[in-house]
Protein backbone atom coordinates (compact mmCIF):
# COMPACT_ATOMS: atom_id res chain seq x y z
CA UNK A 1 0.00 0.00 0.00
CA UNK A 2 2.87 2.41 0.99
CA UNK A 3 4.61 1.75 -2.53
CA UNK A 4 1.40 2.48 -4.36
CA UNK A 5 0.86 6.24 -2.61
CA UNK A 6 4.29 6.67 -3.16
CA UNK A 7 4.04 5.84 -6.50
CA UNK A 8 1.01 7.65 -7.16
CA UNK A 9 3.13 10.84 -5.20
CA UNK A 10 5.82 10.61 -7.61
CA UNK A 11 3.99 10.47 -10.42
CA UNK A 12 1.74 13.23 -9.74
CA UNK A 13 5.00 15.58 -9.46
CA UNK A 14 6.61 14.49 -12.68
CA UNK A 15 3.34 15.26 -14.53
CA UNK A 16 2.64 18.81 -13.21
CA UNK A 17 4.63 21.03 -14.82
CA UNK A 18 7.35 23.34 -12.85
CA UNK A 19 7.19 27.27 -13.10
CA UNK A 20 10.79 28.86 -12.83
CA UNK A 21 11.10 32.41 -13.07
CA UNK A 22 14.64 34.16 -14.02
CA UNK A 23 15.83 37.32 -13.35
CA UNK A 24 18.49 39.50 -13.62
CA UNK A 25 20.73 41.08 -12.57
CA UNK A 26 22.19 37.94 -11.54
CA UNK A 27 23.97 38.68 -7.99
CA UNK A 28 26.14 35.23 -8.29
CA UNK A 29 27.77 33.77 -11.27
CA UNK A 30 27.83 29.85 -12.68
CA UNK A 31 30.48 27.88 -11.48
CA UNK A 32 32.37 27.15 -14.84
CA UNK A 33 35.42 29.20 -15.87
CA UNK A 34 35.81 30.38 -19.73
CA UNK A 35 39.13 27.87 -20.08
CA UNK A 36 42.19 29.50 -20.82
CA UNK A 37 42.47 32.07 -23.52
CA UNK A 38 38.22 31.73 -24.18
CA UNK A 39 35.90 34.48 -23.83
CA UNK A 40 32.44 35.46 -23.43
CA UNK A 41 30.15 38.31 -23.88
CA UNK A 42 26.67 38.59 -22.19
CA UNK A 43 24.43 41.71 -22.68
CA UNK A 44 21.60 42.21 -20.37
CA UNK A 45 18.73 44.44 -19.59
CA UNK A 46 15.77 45.35 -17.00
CA UNK A 47 13.11 47.29 -17.32
CA UNK A 48 10.94 48.21 -13.94
CA UNK A 49 8.06 49.46 -13.28
CA UNK A 50 5.97 50.07 -10.31
CA UNK A 51 2.52 51.84 -9.08
CA UNK A 52 0.52 51.92 -5.79
CA UNK A 53 -1.86 53.24 -4.08
CA UNK A 54 -2.07 54.10 -0.23
CA UNK A 55 -5.21 56.05 1.19
CA UNK A 56 -5.73 58.01 -2.13
CA UNK A 57 -2.24 59.22 -3.20
CA UNK A 58 -0.94 57.34 -6.26
CA UNK A 59 2.69 56.62 -6.38
CA UNK A 60 4.58 55.51 -10.10
CA UNK A 61 7.92 55.00 -10.22
CA UNK A 62 9.84 53.55 -13.15
CA UNK A 63 13.95 52.43 -14.07
CA UNK A 64 15.95 50.70 -16.44
CA UNK A 65 19.10 49.36 -16.51
CA UNK A 66 21.93 47.53 -19.39
CA UNK A 67 24.71 45.52 -18.45
CA UNK A 68 27.35 44.51 -20.53
CA UNK A 69 29.88 41.85 -19.28
CA UNK A 70 33.03 40.48 -20.72
CA UNK A 71 34.71 37.26 -19.24
CA UNK A 72 38.42 36.29 -20.33
CA UNK A 73 40.12 33.30 -19.00
CA UNK A 74 43.76 34.28 -18.32
CA UNK A 75 44.21 30.54 -16.99
CA UNK A 76 42.24 27.29 -17.06
CA UNK A 77 40.60 27.61 -13.78
CA UNK A 78 40.56 31.21 -13.32
CA UNK A 79 38.45 33.98 -15.13
CA UNK A 80 39.14 38.02 -15.51
CA UNK A 81 35.90 40.11 -15.51
CA UNK A 82 34.97 42.86 -16.40
CA UNK A 83 31.34 44.20 -16.02
CA UNK A 84 29.81 47.87 -17.11
CA UNK A 85 26.28 48.53 -15.48
CA UNK A 86 24.04 51.76 -17.08
CA UNK A 87 21.00 52.84 -14.91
Amino acid sequence: MRYAVKSLFVSIFLLVPAVAWGAHPLITDDAGTQGKGKFQVEVSGQYDSDKETVNGVSAESTGAQVATTLSYGFIENADLVLSLPYQ
